[in-house]
């Protein structure tokens, strides 16, 4: 399979290099004001950054910056004060001792990227790259996955994969970090290295996989005894030994880390139960060839992750001291002052103009009438938003993109079904059709396609005007709106709706019906909407009177974390109702 080509940044050359630690950096600390605002002091108690934050995160040992918020955002400042970047986020960025991770919002969703000390991204352009999870916490990641959302790939620091397999998941061993579990589809696991070497080929099983140390088991020195090869392994030379188990129905198989197949087949149960009974007759032979197994472990999993640890770009050690954040603070607070020459308001007037712009979001369909934000008639934009209502209020902006394999379009809808990447599959005389692709194993690959992907028959329909789109379940937009008015209506329905924010990916909602049943997004003549989480009972949707059973203690009854035991819907306060525009 031919190796995936990503462009790597001008102007930052790869070089070989050990990754720098620091030691000798001042010692700074987080404090409070009588405010209740938060700063830096030094170990005298000196203040060494104002305080004028909301938040402040502290400096772990060797590391140059650090995160602050300020009204309802995250900034990453330098030991002197001074921000890395004139941007503020969302999300908390990850920091680490030469690049933090961001979270930035992009036309399609939300993007991570790496930046370095100077603020300058680091990873490419147009993908999200992030450090794998399940890293040591004390080390620096060295490993990172990269991707557009609906597959990703293994790099290293250079972002060159380092693998030719596309997975849609990807961590490390919390035991065992230079053992990367993938996953392709929803049950199906495998194990690669830090070379991206597959050492266990994906296969299916639920739950994940089961990773283990021998010394993990309760009986293990008993067991060795009576195999007579106690004094074979060191203590620390068992604890490098790794299980791996692959259960399935009733039956179960074992291996160790670097994909040397132990037992094939065993009957499956909890973990120490299939150890137990694999031991004597399983086990025990695989430990016989000690030094084969710690050539082998060396050879396929410590020796790529040094690789791995022995590459990193020419990144800066220290910050450029720019723009001091006491400074912009001070900037974004200070009154902006009124011309002179500026004419009187008048309340009455603006009164009226606020009523307009309210009016005007509650009905997009007259919004958008005058004015339709469509594409050309016969045309296939690409890297645009194409945003849409309905009569019912219903939501849905798709996006296109144009890639090596074909014309493909991501959509987002807020109607109560989730729907994956369509690709376009057709046409007829007055529409495109775009049909939904999955990740398929090994065995469905698509020759034809260059990766893992096969094409299903759930298909999206589009009018070549670009004024209707038709989705497979019969939903029906046909009011083309701007990104703007799809932006209000959605912030607005998320405020309602469930009391969760949204993080980019898709959530399922209930559509809400007014409580008179007239109209189903207008305000009643009672003023408020049945709440669209409890459908107006008011009961806590996600237990039984407060009360809700935990699967994992085999059903015992448990306080609901939901409600915190009050059996009250969280959404409306156990009224069954919700005040509010819906958009």
């Amino acid at each position: 399979m031919k190796r995936l080509l990503f462009l790597l940044l001008g102007g930052l050359l790869p070089v070989i290099s050990a990754f720098g630690q620091e030691s000798d950096l001042p010692w700074i600390s987080p404090g409070s004001n009588a405010a209740g605002k938060q700063g830096y002091f030094d170990n005298s108690g000196r203040s060494m950054i104002p305080c004028l934050f909301d938040y402040a995160s502290p400096f772990r040992d060797g590391e140059q910056i650090t995160t602050v918020r300020y009204a309802g955002k995250y900034y990453i400042i330098d030991r002197a004060g001074n921000m890395i970047l004139l941007e503020g986020f969302d999300y908390m960025p990850d920091i680490y001792r030469r690049f933090a991770t961001v979270l930035r919002q992009t036309d399609t969703g939300y993007e991570h990227a790496l930046i370095d000390l100077y603020g300058r991204r680091i990873s490419p352009e147009g993908v999200s790259a992030a450090p794998l999870r399940g890293a040591p916490e004390t080390e620096d990641p060295v490993l990172f996955s990269m991707g557009n959302g609906e597959c990703i790939v293994l790099t290293d620091i250079m972002f060159q994969p380092l693998s030719a397999l596309l997975v849609q998941d990807l961590c490390q061993d919390s035991f065992c970090p230079e053992a990367i579990i993938y996953r392709i589809g929803n049950n199906h696991y495998g194990v690669m290295n830090a070379d991206g070497e597959v050492l266990i080929e994906e296969r299916k099983t639920y739950g994940g996989i089961q990773v283990l140390r021998i010394t993990d088991t309760q009986s293990y020195r008993k067991w060795l005894r009576e195999a007579g090869m106690y004094d074979l392994y060191t203590e620390e030379e068992l604890n490098k030994v790794f299980l791996v188990i692959f259960t399935v129905g009733d039956k179960a198989s074992l291996f160790d880390i670097t994909g040397q197949q132990i037992a094939a087949t065993v009957k499956s149960g909890p973990e120490y139960d299939i150890i137990r009974r694999s031991f004597k007759k399983y086990i025990v032979p695989y430990l016989q060839h000690k030094a084969e197994n710690q050539a082998r472990f060396e050879k396929k999993l410590l020796k790529p992750y040094a690789r791995r640890q022995a590459v990193f770009r020419e990144l800066p050690e220290k910050t450029l001291s720019q723009y001091s954040i006491a400074a912009y603070i001070q900037e974004m607070e200070t009154p902006k002052s009124v011309s002179r020459n500026a004419s009187p308001v008048n309340p009455a007037s603006t009164r009226n103009t606020t009523e307009n712009t309210t009016n005007t979001r509650t009905a997009p369909s007259q919004t958008a009438s005058g004015s339709r934000p469509t594409p050309s008639a016969g045309t296939i934009p690409t890297n645009r938003d194409l945003c849409y209502t309905n009569q019912k209020g219903q939501l849905i902006s798709i996006y296109l993109t144009q890639e090596k394999l074909g014309t493909f379009v991501r959509v987002f809808p807020l109607t109560g079904y989730s729907y994956p990447r369509f690709i376009l599959s057709g046409k007829t005389a007055d529409s495109y059709e775009f049909s939904t692709f999955s990740l398929a194993l090994r065995s469905l690959y698509r020759p034809d396609a260059g990766f893992n992907v096969y094409v299903s028959q759930r298909v999206l329909t589009v009018s070549k005007d670009w004024k209707t789109i038709r989705m497979e379940d019969g939903a029906v937009y046909n009011i083309p709106i701007t990104k703007e008015q799809f932006d209000q209506a959605l912030n607005t329905r998320i405020r309602i709706l469930e009391g969760y924010p949204y993080y980019g990916g898709y959530r399922s909602y209930s559509t809400p019906i007014n409580a008179d049943q007239k109209s189903e997004f207008k305000t009643n003549r009672h003023g408020y909407y049945t709440c669209p989480n409890c459908h107006g009972s008011g009961r806590c949707p996600h237990c039984s009177h407060g009360i809700a059973r935990n699967p994992y203690l085999g059903g015992d009854p448990m306080i609901c974390g939901v409600c915190h035991g009050k059996g009250e819907c969280q959404s409306c306060d156990g009224t069954g109702k919700v005040y509010g525009v819906i958009h």
